[in-house]
């Protein structure tokens, strides 16, 4: 099934999302609200992660923007996929995965 699709929005602090700020190869804030957690990785800041009251909780580091070519089912696109490695104690894929 997919994703909802909200549109541009400023905010996803009402939806379960991920919102970019800047260009997307190097965005200025990438924010994240799953269901368990809500927060957001500030490039202007050393791209440390910050919860909604302004604490923080790791870092990361931008890596690469991989470019890719879809095609093979009769429809082609072009697209672009952030690479990030974030560390942090208090965010780890058991609390993000819920």
């Amino acid at each position: 099934m997919a994703a909802p699709e909200y549109g541009i929005i400023d905010d996803v602090s009402s939806y379960v999302g991920v919102r970019v700020d800047g260009f997307k190869e190097d965005p200025d804030q990438l924010e994240v609200h799953t269901n368990s957690v809500h927060f957001t990785i500030y490039k202007n800041r050393g791209y440390r992660i910050y919860d909604t009251d302004d604490v923080e909780h790791g870092f990361c580091q931008h890596v690469n923007t991989v470019s890719f070519i879809c095609g093979g089912d009769g429809r082609s696109g072009y697209g672009e996929v952030l690479v990030l490695h974030c560390n942090s104690d208090d965010y780890t894929a058991q609390v993000l995965n819920g």
